[in-house]
C-alpha cells in the first residue's frame, strides 16, 4: 500500500501512510519544515502512540534552543513524584527533551502550572505562531 492522500475539504487533508516508520519519518520532515517557515513554537500530544516521534526527533540535528515545547493536553494525576511520570509533560520531556545534549534543549512548557499558562496566553508570538501535532 502507498501513501495515499484524500482531501477532506479546504483546510484538512487525511493521510493513509503505509507504515508508522514511514509515517514517523514524514512527521519528522514536517517538524523540521515548520522551523524552516521560521516556527518554532510546537504543541505535542501525550500519551504512548508519539514515543517513537519523540526518538526519532531527537536523533536530528535541530537547532532547539529557540523552540517552545507544550503537550496539547495534560493528565491531572496529582503531585507525587511517582505518579509524575503518568504526565505527558514527563513523557515528552524523557522521550524527547532528555535526549539532547544540555546546551541545545527547547523550552518545555507545563501547562499543568497555571503560571507557565498564563504566560502563554500573554505572548502573542506563541500564539499567533504555532504548530498543533494532535495524536
Amino acid at each position: 500500500m502507498k501513501t495515499q492522500n484524500i482531501k477532506f475539504n479546504e483546510r484538512i487533508n487525511i493521510y493513509e501512510i503505509e507504515s508508522e516508520t514511514i509515517f514517523k519519518k514524514k512527521l519528522v520532515k514536517y517538524f523540521k519544515a515548520q522551523i524552516d517557515e521560521r516556527t518554532f513554537n510546537f504543541l505535542l500530544p501525550g500519551g504512548d502512540t508519539p514515543l517513537g516521534f519523540y526518538q526519532m526527533l531527537s536523533e536530528e540535528e535541530i537547532n532547539w534552543k529557540n523552540i517552545v515545547i507544550s503537550p496539547t493536553d495534560e493528565r491531572l494525576v496529582g503531585n507525587s513524584i511517582e505518579k509524575y511520570k503518568f504526565t505527558n509533560i514527563y513523557q515528552i520531556k524523557k522521550h524527547l527533551v532528555d535526549k539532547l545534549p544540555i546546551k541545545n534543549k527547547p523550552t518545555l512548557i507545563d501547562i499543568a502550572e497555571k503560571k507557565n499558562v498564563n504566560d502563554i496566553l500573554k505572548n502573542d508570538k506563541f500564539l499567533n505562531n504555532f504548530c498543533a501535532f494532535l495524536g
